[in-house]
């Protein structure tokens, strides 16, 4: 609707005073009561959603809150761009409207003219700026009035010439058609009837330049002089109603196209996809349809990713903001394809990005060709390499636009390769097609996260980086490490003061001895100290082993050092306060691997873990050096031996990432985790019956540290440490919503330890459990 200042009426005579009040009244004919209502009733339900969403989404699904930050603005800009769709033709319509009621198309005429002065708005646009505006320019509004009126155009009696600044090229306006010199030997005789945009720029930042261009996008500029702008826009004045209608407005506004391309950027963000980030970034700049509609793929196969990786919808953010990103990412598509006959606004930076996309998906399937066709290693590529996925997806979307049919068939084998990468990483891929002894099975633990008070809490000025409990809670071991990986630990009772011992490990023997192991230049010295009886030294012993691995059985007291000497595995085990020492000695299965790692005995017989790393890439010398360079990362390969004191077999292989830390010193297999890039299986792997039982599942990554006893296993899953009970399928993790991070977990028979680095003391805080 049109606003009149009191200042700018004195200006109009009477006859433009009517056309501008009959110009308001087909505005008011517009919106009647019935639309004002159905428009009212849409902005009242737009705020009342506003307020509402996100109290409820955050009492119902709170980690779906940031996905509903990044979809309602997408919301919001939608349904702005829907009303302002018909914007232009209201305007022209308006106008007509007026024209009709009024009955004086000069009037109406100059009534705008001095609108548009007095606002200070330019007489003629850019055409591209026109086509995307709410508006249409003051010269379209006067050619459609003149039409409407039936009136003649103005003549323009004698040709008009103007001669451009450098003094060799002018352009003359005659009648009928345009003559545009570029020099002695190239010149354009145009129609009007072809010419979509004549108008003077007259920036400040450089010469006034006239600019004309036709229905086949050809557009010639020619620097006017000074002393001829005034005569130039004069003449623009009478030949604006000969130029050929304005183009179409796209079928969908750009602002939507740029808001879908924010908050794709945004979400991209928020779930690290940083190649879509940068799509994103890219179509925001660049809005042509290509280029939206690979942002649009590429969002889609990101979704599709975080999806594959994320099943649990109710405990993490990450898959409802992949829902904001597949929103987004089709509705991209969406908009695409409705501008789909638009034309790209920088060619040679649109076919550039294509090609850029061809490149980057070449090399990310390059880089997973070179490692392996193997089952497992294509698995392990995928999910190193997402990006072949997302680019193939995004080359898809831009080809799909093209106006070659080539280009366009090409789309589909992409947009399949694309679809393919993202079955390759899962997990029903690797169980269809992959055959490895430790390949988890489905996810079934049961979580337990320990929110009540603590029973004791304490803290000590130094950073605990080992915690063990005493059978009935009331002695705590804690471990320090100094600026020279020295260890001390600190023992006594829980809240009291603690005593320093040196030795590099400790386990409770009962309730107040303490078995300290201490390795020293080619020794292992064991002792035993009653904390009850201030800290007596009450046993101790000396082995001459070296690069040891404690193994102790609390129910029959049984110690056993499990190490290597001379190149052998040796073992020397007995019992505590007894001098009695059995010492046992077997050849090492391989001489020539350096990861070979003695676990546990089991009736005699030794299992020893053998881990091999490998370059997943192909190729010798320099040519495997450069490809090192785009994927340095190692595949695994772990061997199991059971070696008895006659000879040496290999059991079990498997190629993933295995690694073991719970053993102990009686007659048990070894507790073992295997991750396959999804999820992480457990497995006793028993080397007299030369197998492996599976024990529990998890989804994501459990990085397993150490044995925590009582068939408890100590890791840290998803970036929180986690105590796991793999025979029961059951874990439990410390509340730490109240900002704490915990570094240490320990338990015993009723009672949970936990420790935690605040950067200057550590808090120590024991629960109690049943």
């Amino acid at each position: 609707m049109v606003v009149v200042s009191s200042t700018l009426v004195e200006r109009l005579d009477h006859d433009e005073v009517t056309a501008i009040l009959a110009h308001e009244l087909a505005h008011i004919e517009y919106f009647n009561p019935r639309r004002l209502r159905k428009m009212s009733r849409l902005s009242c339900a737009l705020v009342a959603a506003g307020a509402l969403l996100s109290p409820v989404v955050q009492l119902t699904v709170p980690h779906a809150l940031t996905a509903m930050l990044v979809l309602w603005p997408v919301v919001l800009f939608a349904v702005m761009a829907l009303r302002a769709k018909d914007r232009q033709k209201h305007e022209t319509a308006s106008d007509l409207r007026a024209l009709a009621l009024a009955g004086d198309p000069e009037a109406l005429i100059r009534a705008l003219t001095k609108l548009h002065a007095f606002a200070r708005l330019p007489r003629r646009w850019d055409t591209e700026f026109e086509r995307h505006a709410t508006h249409p320019s003051l010269a379209r509004r006067i050619q459609a009035i003149h039409a409407a009126a039936g009136t003649a155009p103005a003549s323009l009696g004698e040709a008009a010439t103007f001669a451009g600044g450098d003094g060799s090229s002018w352009v003359t306006f005659h009648d009928d058609r345009l003559v545009w010199n570029e020099g002695p030997s190239a010149s354009h005789t145009i129609d009007y009837g072809h010419v979509t945009m004549l108008r003077v720029d007259a920036r400040r930042s450089s010469s006034p330049r006239l600019v004309a261009a036709d229905r086949a996008n050809r557009r010639w500029e020619l620097v006017l002089r000074s002393s001829d702008v005034a005569r130039a826009q004069a003449t623009l004045d009478i030949v604006d109603t000969r130029l050929a209608a304005a183009d179409a407005p796209p079928v969908v506004s750009l602002a939507l196209s740029r808001a879908l391309s924010l908050m794709t950027l945004v979400a991209a963000l928020t779930i690290a996809q940083f190649p879509v980030a940068l799509l994103g970034w890219i179509a925001v700049l660049l809005p042509a349809p290509s280029v939206t509609a690979a942002a649009g793929a590429a969002s889609v196969g990101a979704a599709a990713l975080i999806w594959r990786d994320h099943s649990v919808w109710m405990k993490d953010t990450q898959p409802w903001i992949a829902l904001a990103l597949m929103i987004c990412g089709l509705g991209l598509i969406a908009v695409s394809v409705s501008n789909r006959r638009e034309r790209a606004p920088r060619p040679a930076l649109v076919s550039a990005f294509a090609g850029l996309l061809a490149v980057g998906a070449t090399v990310a399937w390059g880089a997973m060709a070179f490692a392996g066709i193997d089952a497992i290693d294509l698995h392990y590529a995928a999910l190193e390499w997402p990006s072949a996925a997302v680019l193939s997806l995004a080359l898809a979307g831009s080809l799909a636009l093209a106006r070659w049919p080539p280009l366009r068939y090409a789309s589909v084998p992409l947009a399949t390769a694309g679809f393919v990468a993202v079955a390759i990483g899962s997990t029903s891929f690797l169980d269809r097609f992959a055959a490895d002894p430790l390949l988890p099975p489905a996810a079934s633990v049961t979580v337990t996260t320990l929110a009540v008070d603590a029973r004791t809490e304490f803290a000590v000025p130094f950073e605990v980086r080992a915690l063990r409990l005493s059978p009935d809670g009331v002695f705590v071991a804690l471990g320090s490490e100094n600026k020279d990986d020295e260890t001390t630990i600190h023992a006594g009772r829980a809240g009291g003061p603690l005593t320093d011992f040196t030795a590099d490990d400790a386990v409770f023997v009962d309730e107040g001895r303490l078995l300290l192991l201490e390795r020293q230049r080619g020794a292992t010295v064991l002792r035993v100290v009653d904390l009850r009886r201030e800290n007596r030294e009450v046993w101790s012993l000396r082995s001459p082993l070296s690069a040891v691995r404690l193994l102790f059985h609390r129910a029959s007291n049984e110690w056993r050092l499990l190490g290597w000497n001379d190149g052998d595995i040796v073992s020397t085990a007995g019992t505590v306060d007894d001098h009695r020492v059995r010492e046992e000695r077997w050849k090492a299965p391989l001489d020539d691997i350096d990861d070979l790692d003695a676990l546990s005995i089991s009736r005699r017989e030794v299992l020893v873990l053998e881990t091999r790393r490998r370059s997943p890439l192909a190729g010798n010398g320099r040519f495997r050096q450069w490809l090192a360079l785009v994927q340095p990362r190692l595949r695994a390969e772990s061997r199991f031996w059971a070696v008895s004191k006659h000879s040496s077999l290999m059991f079990l292989n498997s190629r993933l990432d295995v690694r073991c830390r719970g053993a102990r010193a009686g007659e048990e297999g070894t507790t073992c985790s295997a991750f396959d890039g999804t999820r992480t299986g457990f497995f006793a792997v028993d080397p007299v019956m030369r197998r492996s039982t599976v024990l529990a599942s998890v989804a994501g990554h459990f990085y397993l540290r150490s044995d925590a006893g009582q068939g408890w296993v100590l890791g840290r899953w998803d970036d929180r440490l986690v105590l796991l009970r793999t025979a029961r399928r059951q874990a439990i993790r410390v509340d730490e919503t109240d900002g704490t991070r915990v570094d240490q977990l320990a338990i015993a028979d009723k009672t949970l330890g936990a420790a935690s680095w605040n950067g200057h003391e550590s808090t120590i805080r024991l629960y109690s459990i049943e």
